[in-house]
C-alpha cells in the first residue's frame, strides 16, 4: 500500500509543480490574442475553483483513498456521479470538508445513444433506430430540433409516434443521426444542480457519431435549470472530432493530448494538433476557454498491477491508475513553436 500510494503521489505531485508555469495561455487578457486575420479576440476569464488555477484528474475516484491520494497531490478537481456530488455520502462529505470539486457526468445522454437506422420524412410514425441504450414509452425524444413522442419502442424502431410535440415542427432527418431523451436529462441536472460541491458538467468524452443536436439540446438543459452558472465542459481528443463543437455547446472546450509515447516526446500532436483544435475552435466560437487533459495510458515495462512502478516517474513511464490530469499543462502545448 505504501510503494503504491507513493508513487501515485509522486506523479500527481511532480505534475502539479510542473503545471504552476504553464497557466498564460488560459488566461490571456483579451489585448494578447489575435484571431486567424489578425483581429483582437475577446476571450472568457479564466474559470478558477477557490480562486485558483484549476487542476484535477479525470481518473474515475472510486473510494476515499482515492479522494486522499488525490488531495494530498494538490488536486482539487475530480469527475464522477452522485456519490462524489451527494455531501451525506463519506465521499462526498470529504470534497466538501477538503474543497474539492466535482464535474458530474451527463454523457450517458450525449455518448452511446440509438441513432437513425435511415433516413425518415416528416411523417413517418414508426421511427427505424440502431439501439443502444433504450427508455420504453410512453417518452419523448428529441432528433434534431424535433420532438417526438412514442409509445412504444423495440430493439429496432420507435412505435406509435407523434410528430412536432411541445411546439416544435415535424421535419426530415438524416441518419445517423443520434436520438436524445430531454427529459431524463433534465430530471439528472434537477437532481445534482445544488449540490455544493458541483463545480460543473461533463457533457461529451470521445465523441463518436454526430452529436451536435444532442449537445445543443443539453446545454439549453442546463442553461435552464442550472441558476448557479456551472460551466458545460466537453471533451475533445483530436481534430477530427470538430464536427460536434460549435456555438451553444459547451462553455469550456477540455482538450485531450497525448505529450509522450513509449518512444519519448510527441512533438507532432502535442503541438501541431492541439494548435489545430485550438484555432479551429476558436473560429467557430471566438474566446473559449481551453483546460488540457495530459493522457497517457500505457504502464511501466513489468507492471501487472496497472500503475507505474518505476521510480523515479520519467516520461513515457506514466502509470494508468492515475493516466488522466487536467489543467495548467494546456499552456506550453499551445504556446510551443
Amino acid at each position: 500500500m505504501g510503494r503504491r500510494h507513493g508513487i501515485e503521489r509522486t506523479y500527481l505531485k511532480t505534475s502539479a509543480i510542473c503545471s504552476v508555469l504553464l497557466l498564460h495561455a488560459l488566461t490571456a487578457s483579451a489585448s494578447d490574442s489575435q484571431d486567424a486575420a489578425g483581429n483582437s479576440m475577446e476571450l472568457h476569464a479564466a474559470y478558477t475553483v477557490n480562486g485558483e488555477p484549476v487542476f484535477g484528474t479525470n481518473f474515475k475516484t472510486k473510494t476515499l483513498d482515492d479522494l486522499r491520494i488525490a488531495h494530498e497531490a494538490g488536486i482539487h478537481v475530480v469527475t464522477g456521479g452522485k456519490k462524489l456530488l451527494d455531501v451525506e455520502s463519506e465521499m462526498g462529505r470529504y470534497c466538501l470538508e477538503h474543497g474539492i470539486k466535482v464535474i458530474g457526468y451527463l454523457t450517458r445522454h450525449t455518448i452511446g445513444r440509438p441513432w437513425l437506422r435511415q433516413n425518415i420524412g416528416a411523417v413517418e410514425t414508426e421511427i427505424p433506430i440502431i439501439t443502444r441504450r433504450l427508455p420504453r414509452g410512453p417518452a419523448v425524444v428529441q432528433i434534431d430540433d424535433e420532438l417526438i413522442r412514442y409509445e412504444d419502442a423495440t430493439s429496432s424502431a420507435l412505435l406509435g409516434c407523434e410528430r412536432g410535440v411541445g411546439g416544435t415542427q415535424a421535419s426530415k432527418h438524416e441518419a445517423p443521426a443520434f436520438l436524445f431523451w430531454p427529459q431524463e436529462a433534465a430530471a439528472e441536472v434537477a437532481a445534482v444542480k445544488d449540490s455544493p460541491n458541483l463545480w460543473g458538467y461533463w457533457v461529451l468524452g470521445d465523441s463518436r457519431g454526430y452529436l451536435r443536436s444532442s449537445l445543443r439540446a443539453l446545454y439549453r438543459i442546463v442553461k435552464e435549470l442550472d441558476d448557479h452558472d456551472h460551466p458545460v465542459c466537453a471533451g475533445f481528443p483530436g481534430t477530427q472530432h470538430l464536427r460536434n463543437f460549435g456555438p451553444q455547446m459547451c462553455d469550456v472546450m477540455i482538450l485531450y493530448y497525448y505529450p509522450f509515447a513509449r518512444e519519448g516526446y510527441r512533438r507532432e500532436h502535442t503541438t501541431r494538433s492541439t494548435q489545430w483544435i485550438t484555432t479551429g475552435a476558436r473560429e467557430q466560437v471566438p474566446g473559449i476557454p481551453f483546460i488540457g487533459i495530459n493522457q497517457g495510458f500505457w504502464e511501466a515495462e513489468g507492471s501487472e498491477r496497472h500503475i507505474n512502478i518505476g521510480e523515479p516517474l520519467t516520461p513515457g513511464s506514466y502509470g494508468s491508475r492515475w493516466r488522466i490530469s487536467f489543467g495548467k499543462e494546456l499552456a506550453a502545448c499551445s504556446r510551443s513553436p
